[in-house]
């Protein structure tokens, strides 16, 4: 297995859902007036966030796995 190229692969993956947050926050911080639908908004952007780190997580096992 190409380990540099793995690191390589596990930063940008957990960098997705990190840029996808941030930019939404700024987003819904900028446009959105109502406390309510803010909150929402953002509960869905965690949301979110928090499937594209599971996402990263599979990829990665899949790629120690196949390696093996």
């Amino acid at each position: 297995m190409d380990y540099a190229l793995y690191d390589k692969v596990q930063a940008e993956l957990g960098m997705i859902a990190d840029v996808y947050g941030k930019e939404c926050k700024n987003i819904i911080d900028s446009a959105c007036n109502d406390p309510v639908m803010r909150d929402a908004l953002l509960d869905l952007t965690k949301a979110t966030q928090n499937a594209l780190n599971q996402l990263a997580g599979c990829i990665s096992e899949s790629l120690i796995a196949s390696s093996k």
